[in-house]
């Protein structure tokens, strides 16, 4: 791996549920700016969840936070999907504490 993907950090959450392993699994990896489609969908592969979220940006935006987000399964990137998205806006608005609001991008909306 790249040095990129050496220093990812990474966390594992469960939407959809408050008791730990029994949610829908996600992985969502921070700071993944840096990482092209290919290296995302290794990570996905490795994870072997249902899907992979990267965050590529995160910045301050009124009442919270924005971001934008690539999802990723095993096998193929996903222009949007809602159970990767919920907990990544829940894993980021506890990561940065304060924020009340978070507004998520997803390659769908890219376009726009």
């Amino acid at each position: 791996m790249n040095d990129a993907m050496d220093t990812l950090a990474d966390e594992l959450a469960d939407v959809f549920s408050a008791v730990p392993h029994q949610g829908n699994q996600l992985a969502v990896v921070h700071e993944g700016a840096d990482l092209d489609g290919r290296q995302m969908q290794r990570l996905g592969q490795e994870f072997n969840l249902s899907e992979t979220a990267a965050v590529r940006e995160v910045e301050a935006h009124p009442g919270g936070l924005r971001a934008r987000v690539r999802l990723f399964t095993a096998t193929v990137e996903l222009p949007i999907a809602g159970h990767p998205l919920l907990g990544t806006a829940a894993l980021l608005a506890h990561r940065h504490g304060q924020a009340r609001k978070v507004l998520l991008e997803a390659p769908a909306a890219w376009s726009r």
